[in-house]
C-alpha cells in the first residue's frame, strides 16, 4: 500500500537496514534543515561511502489518496541538485515509488560524467530494495 511504502521512505533512521545506496541519513528531516547523506556511490561495500550535507526541501505527508514526497538537495553556485522520493497511490493496497534527481549549474556535465551511471544504479537498487522491504513487511 501507499502507506506502507511511505512509512519506509519516511523512516530515514532505518535506511541502514535496507538501502544499498543511501546507507544513512543523519539529522532532523524537516524542511529547511541540513542533513548529512551517507551515500555508497559505487555500490561496493569495500569502498568508503561519501558524506554530503544537503538541505531538506520538502516533506509532504499526504493522505492515502495523494502523493507523499521527501526531498533534499544542494543549492550551490556551480551545482544545484534536488532529489525527490515520491510515493503515489494506485488504489487499494497498491502504490508506485518514483525518485528523481534534478541537476543544474555549470558542473552538471562533470558530475554526470563521473557519477551519472553510479547514481542511476543506486536509484535502481534502492527501488528494488524498497519493494522487497515493503513486500516482506506483509
Amino acid at each position: 500500500s501507499k502507506e506502507r511504502v511511505w512509512d519506509i521512505v519516511r523512516d530515514t533512521a532505518r535506511y541502514p537496514e535496507w538501502s544499498p545506496f543511501l546507507v544513512a541519513v543523519e539529522g532532523d528531516v524537516r524542511v529547511g534543515q541540513p542533513v548529512v547523506l551517507v551515500v555508497r556511490m559505487h555500490m561496493d561495500a569495500a569502498r568508503r561511502p561519501i558524506r554530503q550535507t544537503e538541505t531538506v526541501t520538502r516533506v509532504v505527508d499526504a493522505g492515502s489518496d495523494a502523493p507523499s514526497e521527501l526531498g533534499w538537495g544542494i543549492d550551490g553556485l556551480m551545482l544545484a541538485t534536488e532529489r525527490i522520493q515520491r510515493v503515489l497511490p494506485l488504489g487499494p493496497g497498491r502504490s508506485r515509488y518514483e525518485t528523481t534527481d534534478a541537476f543544474s549549474g555549470v558542473l552538471v556535465p562533470v558530475v554526470l560524467g563521473l557519477y551519472g551511471k553510479h547514481i542511476q544504479a543506486g536509484f535502481d537498487a534502492t527501488a528494488r530494495a524498497l519493494k522487497a522491504r515493503a513486500e516482506r513487511r506483509g
